[in-house]
């Protein structure tokens, strides 16, 4: 080989180390630019601003790592984020429930609106239905079809609030389907004509007919609103409507109310019945609600109207805080000196804080030292003037058993009677239950049949257990646990007191009819409220109906539907 050539393999010259230096420079920038997209990738989906787009098809979720924003959908601390992008109107699925991911835990929540000022659309927790086939046969996956719109950007975020371990999903686009209500028409008060009822219908608790004709009414102030067809127009004619509030894009709708044959205009040829409609309820500013006159009994045309009526107030409220009531429980509101004004009475550890209401409103602050050994009133306080002094007692029901805290007959201080049998105090009354001018008490017991302590007027109690106690004078009470709360009215207006027992944890509620002499009968599975299963921790007694008898909302905190008895 040539001396030079030697020397132009083994030194470069100048010109080649500027060569050199430049390949170099390029090599560092295109290292530098692919550390900088490694850094971009690793956060990618992290965030709202970072979100993956995404289109139809598979994603999968290596993880959940990170960072969830908190909304009224979601509160968990870590999220995944992806963005969704329709060219058209999509009627879009959202899925997890996917073999692949069997036995996981999966949730996600669909926002609108922009990073930092996102709205809550819709999500899902566990509606899928690939169950698990190890240890439980449940499925924590999650599904959900919602109405996409072209243009308008989803953000879907999937969330560690069960688990952090990545999964796959799918997102599917299926033909849109414009949402009935959607295509609702606008109608203020006045008359309104239904050409015929030709549209669909959406299948509710209110509704399950095949048709529907939609209308939409949002009041520009709250009103008493009426909806009626019972028009002479409509003679002979039979109609039937439900109303909805809600979001019409993810069908999240909600019966208001609605009415098939409360018509009073009879008919007058073939029959005198009226099956015309009629309906009123309170409606709020600002809210829609969707008026939806279906083919239950006809698909024939007809003219309806809206009717607004101004609510008026006859009492206006101003807050006031209280900074000294501050008693350990502080959940009963009574007259405790005989004045005619409510007061508020705090019970703590052998102390019991009144504050007196005053005619300006403000409060005189009066701190009575009760010895002794008391139950507190971790589930219930109740006031009565069970000794009949003109001063009302407490009875102060806890998880193992209740205490009476008794005026001394000059309301200026007070002592504790405890009884000592154990009970798993729920709610407590004070209630003439055998109709003897004496205030008895009454417990439910959560565990066990209830228990009641019978007064004798001189200052005596005797305990009984319903079902259980000899002799007991409550004849006919159910002796069963899960008794949460009891109502006392007169149901059938004979002078004496009823009862009506909330339950819990699936038995169904009570209903028993004072018979006099100590019978009571369970007239509950004729009076139709012996639901099951059903969870209710608490009844209200009102005359809702306005007819002149007192009926009961029956509350549930579980999956059943609050439940009411209209007495007739």
């Amino acid at each position: 080989m040539d001396v030079n050539n030697k020397k132009l393999l083994t030194k470069p010259n100048n010109k080649m180390k500027l060569n050199l230096k430049k390949r170099l420079r390029v090599y560092h920038h295109i290292a530098f630019l692919f550390c900088f997209m490694g850094l971009q990738l690793s956060y990618a989906q992290d965030t709202c601003e970072t979100a993956l787009p995404i289109t139809a098809g598979t994603t999968t979720v290596d993880a959940i790592n990170g960072t969830n924003i908190v909304s009224t959908c979601s509160n968990a601390t870590l999220a995944e984020w992806y963005a969704y992008t329709p060219s058209q109107n999509f009627s879009v699925t959202i899925t997890s429930d996917l073999l692949v991911n069997i036995c996981k835990d999966t949730r996600f929540n669909v926002y609108t609106g922009i990073c930092g000022a996102l709205t809550c659309y819709t999500g899902d927790d566990d509606s899928g239905i690939i169950t698990c086939n190890s240890g439980t046969a449940t499925s924590y996956l999650s599904t959900k079809t919602f109405d996409a719109i072209a243009g308008v950007t989803y953000y879907i975020a999937w969330d560690n609030r069960w688990s952090t371990t990545g999964f796959d999903f799918q997102l599917i686009e299926n033909p849109f389907v414009p949402n009935l209500c959607n295509e609702a028409v606008a109608i203020t008060a006045g008359i309104t004509t239904v050409d015929a009822i030709d549209q669909g219908n959406v299948s509710t608790a209110c509704s399950t007919a095949s048709a529907g004709k939609w209308f939409s009414y949002t009041p520009t102030q709250n009103y008493h609103a009426t909806i009626s067809s019972d028009l002479a127009v409509n003679l002979c004619k039979d109609t039937n409507f439900s109303v909805y509030r809600g979001t019409c894009t993810n069908g999240a709708l909600v019966c208001v109310s609605g009415d098939d044959n409360s018509g009073i205009l009879e008919c007058n040829a073939g029959n005198t019945n009226s099956y015309l409609s009629k309906k009123s309820f309170d409606v709020i500013a600002g809210t829609t609600y969707y008026i939806v006159w279906d083919n239950k009994w006809s698909a024939e045309g007809f003219d309806f109207e809206l009717t607004e009526e101004v609510i008026i107030v006859p009492i206006n409220y101003n807050n006031q805080t209280v900074s000294t009531v501050n008693s350990s429980y502080n959940i009963c509101v009574v007259d405790m000196n005989n004045d005619g004004k409510d007061d508020i009475a705090g019970v703590s550890t052998n102390n019991l804080k009144v504050h007196y209401q005053q005619n300006d409103g403000t409060f005189a602050i009066s701190n009575f030292a009760v010895p002794g050994t008391s139950f507190q009133p971790a589930w219930s306080l109740a006031a009565g003037d069970y000794n009949r002094d003109g001063y009302n007692d407490l009875l102060l029901g806890s998880g193992s058993g209740l205490s009476f805290w008794e005026s001394d007959g000059t309301g200026t201080s007070y002592f504790s009677r405890t009884p000592g049998e154990y009970i798993f105090c729920q709610r407590t009354n004070f209630i003439d239950i055998d109709n003897d001018g004496n205030l008895d008490a009454f417990s439910c017991h959560d565990v066990d049949p209830n228990v009641y302590y019978l007064n004798d007027g001189a200052g005596n109690w005797t305990y009984y257990q319903s079902g259980t106690t000899p002799g007991a004078y409550m004849l006919g009470i159910t002796a069963s646990g899960g008794n949460y709360a009891s109502l006392w009215t007169d149901f059938d207006n004979d002078g004496d007191r009823d009862m009506f027992i909330s339950k819990c944890s699936g038995p169904p509620c009570e209903l028993h009819r004072n018979d006099g002499n100590g019978v009571f009968t369970d007239i509950s599975a004729q009076a139709q409220i012996n639901i099951q299963p059903i969870q209710s921790w608490s009844s209200a007694i009102a005359d809702f109906d306005n007819d002149g008898d007192m009926d009961i909302m029956i509350g549930s905190n579980g999956s059943v539907e609050t439940s009411s008895l209209e007495t007739t």
